[in-house]
């Protein structure tokens, strides 16, 4: 025995071995490609085109890095780096295939390629012509147009004129260089190495890097990678041993990676495809200790380090840093107490913070677990079951209803109560519930009825419950999975109503593999969770629309399940695919799909092939390359597509007797959404939602497959500061008021409201400009402006009635008056631009607030 074991050690030694050398090996870091080795010079920036889809291989495995790109292949790429997906509906002046009509259309949107200009689209692409594409693709034509130095190169004066502005620009961003012997030679051809190496560094420059995720390393294993992300969150992704992974001199091994080296990502969900390695920028040094306090006006943090000792450290004065580990806010989100890393310039400034551990001073709201009024102590408990102690202040304002005279000695443990906090001490209690009478929402764990215990999963932690004995009766319907709302008085289960059950769902998904012995099919969902299913004895199968057996199920084909007592009671297969369409040749004969998980396949089209579609696109020409579409297989020939539309409608009516949504488009056509059968309906902060959450007003998303409708989701308006408008991507970028941040793209159909007056035009739109948008019927976004109205505050805000009773100002352009407004329940109050409470706006304070329909959103304390 004892030599067996080892055997076995020396195994579990030598295989973990074999692991760390393979991965310390910088040849995994290979592309794909059989003709691009790790030495080729444009390995790199190829790997990471190819990862993020710009740029491809051929069928024999190649690259063929230096063939020469036609001036459309460069067009293509370019619009693939540059990111988005909207249509467009400009007219294309030149020959081009119809399946590149559409991205050649949105070239001309965007600026890239001009209607008065030559564009040859089977031409190949010279350096002069790739640089102006380059130039524009990063928003500097204007520099290039008024530029009148010439280039450094020896061979500038054969350099079209046209063009010569434009190699300026682009030889000073560093976007292309010339060859060893200092010639640009504009003429020559650009090879697919050339391309993608451009592309790459045009990537840089663009607004979020063109979708890469850059941050600092802060944790690398054999299986994953965690970072501090640019904008503060800390996120980690899977890794593999054979990752694409470089810096400037070359492949390079995950295992090199160290403690905040700077990287970007190109990732797919939470798994990395692509890591690159930045150069490493100074670092002064890594200091760990305690936030005491944090001076924003003068950008600056005391922190306590070991042995007690209390420090100083400043900010830069030009821009945020990255604060990851707080939540949204930044410098603003930190808190005394904090356990923090910052990381030091070679200046000594603070170029990020990472919060290690925090006191959980954020929960405001809870159960009195218990209440010390002697000590000036009181210990809530969260819906998360974790508790946080707050000091009573040395008054304390109770608020009790129907008591006239509260105090804090009326209060009881168990009681649900919600405390404003002022310089950490709380300075008002509110009680929400005497004895805490809640309602809780969650998902069975364990039910055991004969003791009368519940074991439900609520906000992502288990609890344990006793139910009250005339409620037992419902514990005998109730199963692991069930969605239940329970009453809960005392900490006891006085009522319970079953919510949703899983076992009763129709359940969609791919048969990944069927086990006829043991009648077990396992389904991979649209969420690609795989679970396994026991198939009843006496279950119906149905195989492309007739009776079958569990034998005729393959794997691959799309199924349809219903389950009793978690077994399949209904099984219903057809040989269909979904993905999306990455090709479909001018023939018609052969159509390339994707699917989610980025596999390509290639199917034969039926010579009579049904094209199906909710809006009218019944032909094959009419299918557009990114179409989502379903497709059903006679063998292994398609002989049905169905293409995914989405359609943004307004919501007219509400047929609740019928379960219908009446709704119109932008042209008055009306739809009947009827929710029932598998129809999806999501309304936002509702968890069961049915047609009557659904409002009259309401714009909604309708999504159909083919014909028929499945999913309908009313659309929530996000409100916020304009921070940048780029008119040469045409987006808009948002910092929304409950801290989160939005790139919106001003496709067409896209509006600007202001008081009256709408317009068409993104240069409608400044930036500081506080906005609603929401998607509009015509496909695009409506952006309304809001009013901006300076005063003085007439009279102290009482922070509890602020939605209720609204606010009363004496306006700066007209001080006789006084003017009152409506409140928004959820309105963002700030100053020096950091978030404050509404007890903050006392009379005689100096504010400017933003209101849209009579409704102030935002108010900023002056």
């Amino acid at each position: 025995m004892q030599k067996r074991h080892g055997v076995r050690r020396f195994f579990v030694t030598f295989s973990l071995f074999l692991i760390i050398i393979s991965l310390s090996h910088p040849a995994l870091a290979a592309t794909s490609f059989l003709d691009v080795t790790d030495a080729h010079w444009a390995a790199r920036y190829i790997s990471r085109m190819n990862a993020m889809g710009i740029v491809g291989g051929y069928t024999d495995g190649t690259f063929r890095p230096d063939q020469a790109v036609t001036e459309l292949e460069a067009v293509l790429m370019a619009i693939r780096c540059m990111g988005g997906n909207a249509s467009s509906a400009a007219t294309v002046p030149f020959v081009v295939p119809d399946w590149a009509r559409q991205d050649v259309a949105r070239a001309l949107d965007l600026g890239l390629l001009k209607s008065y200009e030559d564009f040859y689209p089977e031409a190949a692409a010279t350096r002069a012509w790739v640089t102006r594409l380059l130039v524009r693709m990063i928003g500097k034509e204007e520099e290039a147009i008024n530029s009148y130095e010439l280039p450094a190169f020896t061979d500038s004066y054969l350099i079209p004129s046209w063009a010569t502005g434009y190699v300026q620009v682009a030889q000073a961003s560093k976007l292309v260089s010339g060859y060893p012997d200092n010639t640009f030679r504009p003429d020559a051809a650009v090879t697919r190495a050339e391309m993608a190496t451009f592309l790459g560094r045009a990537q840089d420059m663009l607004p979020d890097s063109g979708g890469l995720i850059k941050g600092r390393v802060l944790e690398v294993s054999l299986n994953q990678l965690t970072i501090s992300t640019s904008d503060g969150k800390t996120r980690t992704f899977q890794v593999t041993y054979d990752l694409p992974a470089y810096d400037e001199s070359g492949p390079i091994s995950l295992l090199a990676l160290q403690r905040l080296d700077k990287v970007s990502l190109v990732t797919d969900g939470d798994r990395v495809k692509y890591l690159e390695k930045l150069p490493a920028e100074p670092v002064g040094a890594v200091v760990n200790g305690s936030i005491r306090k944090v001076y924003q006006e003068m950008r600056a943090l005391v922190v306590e380090v070991a042995g007690g000792e209390y420090r100083t450290f400043y900010l830069p004065a030009d821009g945020d840093i990255p604060v990851s580990g707080a939540g949204a806010g930044g410098v603003a989100a930190l808190q005394p107490g904090d356990e923090v890393e910052i990381i030091l310039d070679a200046a000594n400034y603070v170029t990020s913070i990472t919060v290690i551990s925090r006191q959980q001073r954020d929960i405001n709201e809870g159960i009195v677990y218990d209440l010390d009024p002697d000590a000036k102590l009181i210990t809530l408990q969260a819906d998360s079951g974790s508790l946080v102690s707050y000091r009573l202040a040395d008054e304390v304002n109770v608020v009790m209803e129907g008591q006239r005279f509260p105090a804090v000695k009326d209060i009881h443990q168990g009681d649900r109560v919600r405390l404003t906090v002022e310089n950490y001490a709380v300075t008002t209690i509110e009680v929400l519930e005497v004895y805490s009478l809640l309602d809780v929402t969650g998902t069975v764990i364990t039910v055991a009825p004969a003791d009368g215990v519940l074991t439900l999963q609520v906000e992502g932690q288990p609890r344990a419950f006793w139910v009250a004995d005339d409620a037992r009766a419902v514990l005998a319907e109730v199963v692991s999975g069930d969605q239940v709302q329970a009453r809960v008085e005392k900490g006891v289960i006085t009522g319970l109503e079953i919510k949703g059950r899983r076992i009763e769902d129709r359940l969609t998904g791919t048969v990944v593999g069927i086990d006829t012995g043991n009648r077990i099919l396992t389904l991979m969902d649209e969420k690609n969770t795989l679970q396994a299913y026991k198939v009843k004895d006496n279950a119906r199968i149905v195989i492309d629309g007739e009776d079958g057996t569990l034998s005729a199920v393959k794997k691959d084909m799309q199924a349809t399940i219903r389950l009793l007592d978690q077994e399949i009671i209904f099984l219903e297969v057809d040989n269909s695919r979904a993905g999306t369409v990455v090709s479909l040749d001018d023939t018609g004969l052969l159509l390339v799909l994707q699917d989610e998980a980025g596999q390509r396949e290639t199917y034969v089209l039926a010579k009579n092939v049904d094209v199906e579609s909710r809006d009218d696109r019944d032909e094959l020409d009419e299918i557009r390359r990114g179409d989502f579409v379903e497709i059903t297989l006679d063998g292994d020939t398609v002989t049905d597509i169905m293409l995914r539309t989405e359609l943004i409608l307004r919501v007219e009516d509400i047929r609740e007797y019928w379960d219908r949504i009446d709704a119109e488009d932008e042209d008055g056509d009306t739809y009947k959404l009827y929710i029932r059968d598998g129809v999806e309906l999501v309304v936002p902060g509702v968890d069961y939602p049915d047609v009557e959450d659904v409002r009259e007003g309401d714009t909604v998303r309708a999504t159909y497959m083919g014909e028929d409708l499945k999913k309908v989701e009313v659309l929530q308006p996000q409100r916020g500061k304009v921070t940048a408008v780029n008119t040469y991507t045409r987006t808009v970028a948002l910092t929304c008021f409950d801290g989160t941040t939005a790139t919106l793209e001003f496709r067409e159909g896209s509006e600007v409201i202001a008081g009256s007056k709408k317009y068409d035009s993104l240069s409608r739109l400044a930036v500081g400009d506080r906005v609603e948008v929401v998607e509009n019927v015509k496909g695009g976004y409506t952006f309304k402006v809001m009013q901006e109205v300076a005063g003085t505050l007439v009279a102290d805000v009482d922070v509890y009635l602020l939605h209720e009773d609204g606010l009363t100002l004496q306006p700066a352009s007209s001080p006789w008056r006084q003017e009152s407004y409506d409140v928004a329940e959820y309105v963002y109050v700030h100053e020096a631009g950091s978030s404050v409470s509404a007890s903050n706006l006392k009379k005689g304070r100096q504010v400017q607030v933003y209101l849209l329909d009579d409704v102030v959103y935002e108010i900023e304390v002056l």
